[in-house]
């Protein structure tokens, strides 16, 4: 199947298109997500980095990305990689600060969320920061459960207030997969030989 092209009526009536995400599109998925990170309340993640976006093309087995457009503008971009085994994934999302509040996350997720149920993945993790109010509730609305909260990092020297959150996609499935969580630590399978 693969993400579709899907044009959405937002809240303030703005027109978007939710599509795959492109390689042409790496350098403004990578200028979005860089001011989406800027923000305080997001600093959590880090940037990805142009090599982050360029694996997105290069294993698409491995990724479910999509871009949202406006006015021929990259606003949004969400991504979930997946374990692999293909049945765990860690979602991501980026919203441009002017396209918050009118239903883009919403959109976003509801595409993200019917990609990886057609994938076949079982369970998606996420971290967001706590004081990032809307994108927690934007995620309880879509079914995540808190499963960890941190607070303080004594060892790095500043706050790390996030809460990391699940959703299980398909409860018959057994989810524990040591090679998957070690690849995962140290993303091997995303290494071109």
């Amino acid at each position: 199947m693969g993400v579709e092209f899907k044009r959405y009526t937002l809240n303030d009536k703005s027109e978007i298109t939710i599509r795959p995400a492109f390689m042409e599109d790496e350098q403004k998925i990578v200028e979005l997500c860089e001011s989406v990170t800027n923000e305080d309340y997001i600093s959590l993640q880090a940037t990805p980095t142009p090599l982050e976006i360029r694996q997105v093309f290069k294993f698409p087995d491995y990724f479910i990305s999509l871009v949202t457009e406006h006015d021929g503008n990259i606003v949004g971009y969400g991504e979930i990689k997946k374990s692999p085994c293909q049945k765990k994934g860690e979602l991501r999302i980026y919203t441009h600060k002017d396209y918050r509040g009118v239903g883009l996350g919403t959109s976003m997720m509801i595409m993200l969320l019917r990609e990886a149920t057609y994938k076949g993945l079982q369970k998606i993790n996420l971290m967001v920061a706590t004081e990032n109010l809307p994108a927690v509730h934007l995620f309880r609305k879509f079914g995540f459960q808190v499963y960890r909260v941190t607070g303080e990092d004594p060892l790095l020297g500043r706050r790390n207030n996030a809460i990391y959150m699940h959703r299980i996609l398909n409860k018959e499935t057994d989810l524990q997969c040591i090679q998957c969580n070690q690849a995962i630590l140290c993303e091997s399978f995303l290494i071109e030989k």
